[in-house]
């Protein structure tokens, strides 16, 4: 005679589960521009909002520094253009403050920063 057994996992069995799940890593990064001009202008970024999903999004800088935290998703990108006679620099780093791309330009150039982390 066959028997078929119900498997019912232990709390122990489950609370390791979810804490595997949890281990994913952190897509959280800080985005940060700053110049040596007067202002930095417009800022484009890539932003994952919650249900919105993948967006790209814009700033109107005002001031020779700017600073976002935000999910950045796999391919956290940010982007300026140099103010004229003025050199602007764009760093992504992680929660941990490590950099992890950071670029410069001047002269009215675009500095653009990416990375892509769609692959561990």
């Amino acid at each position: 005679m066959q028997r078929n057994r119900l498997v019912v996992p232990t709390v122990g069995a489950v609370a390791a589960l979810l804490t595997g799940c949890s281990a994913l890593p952190s897509t959280d990064v800080t985005y940060s521009v700053t110049t040596t001009g007067d202002a930095i202008g417009e800022v484009e970024y890539y932003e994952v909002a919650g249900f919105d999903g993948a967006m790209t999004m814009t700033d109107d800088v005002t001031t020779r520094h700017w600073r976002k935290s935000l999910d950045g998703g796999t391919a956290p990108s940010i982007a300026v253009h140099a103010p004229v006679g003025a050199e602007t620099t764009c760093t992504i780093t992680d929660g941990d403050d490590a950099v992890l791309v950071e670029r410069s330009g001047s002269d009215g150039a675009e500095v653009r920063c990416e990375l892509d982390r769609s692959t561990p």
